[in-house]
């Protein structure tokens, strides 16, 4: 075997092992192609679940606060709705006050109010306008008191019996709202029932 031959051998064992090189390189290649697109594929798949998560959590919130501020207007409304029938309640009995009746009502109040306190030092407060008509009635029962004119109500009056001992309110006022106490869970079961 010449040189040349030797050359020849050596230069196909080379072109070989090139080949072979070549070949396990470019399947290496394929291998690490192949890797990286599964992993990137994993990594996307886990943005892709963040984000689909913050996304529900933002909906769940966004969901939520508007049911809240739904819930709020409607019990505004309902609120509103109670308000005005109060409103109209107050009007009625401001009505009822410039009528002769009242003078009847305004003596039942004070009777009430004043029932047992005989014999004690009392200070009335009234509307300005209520005042004549008080020291009438008051004057009638004869009682130990004090009037004052400077209560703002729609009507009734308001006793502090034996210097601030016991403070007894029977307004209008006070009755209504002590009546709206009670009335509204019921009245808004009449307006809005429960299905």
């Amino acid at each position: 075997m010449g040189l040349e031959e030797i050359f020849l051998v050596l230069e196909e064992d080379s072109e070989k092992e090139r080949e072979e090189f070549i070949a396990k390189a470019k399947a290496q290649a394929v291998q690490i192609i192949k890797e990286a697109e599964e992993e990137a594929a994993k990594i996307v798949e886990a943005e892709i679940d963040k984000l689909s998560g913050s996304l529900k959590k933002d909906q769940t919130r966004i969901i939520n606060e508007a049911g809240l501020a739904n819930q709020r207007e409607i019990i505004s409304f309902k609120e509103s709705l109670i308000d005005r029938a109060f409103a109209k309640v107050k009007e009625k009995l401001a009505e009822h006050c410039k009528k002769d009746i009242y003078q009847k009502t305004f003596q039942l109040l004070v009777n009430e109010t004043l029932g047992g306190t005989k014999g004690k030092k009392l200070e009335v407060w009234v509307d300005k306008k209520d005042e004549n008509l008080a020291k009438k009635v008051l004057d009638g029962l004869n009682l130990n008191y004090k009037l004052h004119s400077d209560l703002d109500c729609l009507g009734g009056l308001k006793v502090s019996i034996d210097e601030g001992r016991m403070l007894v309110v029977n307004t209008f006022y006070s009755r209504l709202e002590k009546i709206r106490k009670f009335l509204q869970p019921q009245l808004l079961e009449l307006l809005f029932p429960v299905k």
